[in-house]
């Protein structure tokens, strides 16, 4: 019996934390991104995992275009009761073009 409750309870924990839901990356303009994931852990949410995650994403993607994402803005939200999410956007640019700037 208690083998069947710690496999019921590692289960809804597996479900808990592996919950989260990625928009992948959308374009809204021109040369311009964005990523948006929740989790659906709730107040049990890593909020700092979820922001890796994300701009890891857009890592990743500018990678695959040979550029470097840039962030424009980013929105973290932890409601009360809801979803916490976070919002990223980023435009795409030459790796040369930072180093020119600085």
């Amino acid at each position: 019996m208690k083998t069947i409750y710690f496999q019921c309870v590692s289960i809804l924990l597996a479900c808990v934390f592996s919950g989260c839901q990625s928009t992948g990356v959308i374009q809204t303009g021109p040369n311009t991104y964005m990523i948006s994931k929740s989790s659906a852990a709730g107040a049990f949410a890593n909020t700092s995992q979820l922001k890796i995650e994300v701009i890891r994403e857009a890592n990743a993607f500018a990678a695959s275009k040979g550029k470097i994402a840039v962030r424009i803005s980013s929105e973290d939200n932890r409601p009360a009761h809801g979803l916490p999410s976070f919002e990223y956007n980023f435009r795409l640019a030459d790796k040369d073009e930072l180093s020119k700037q600085q």
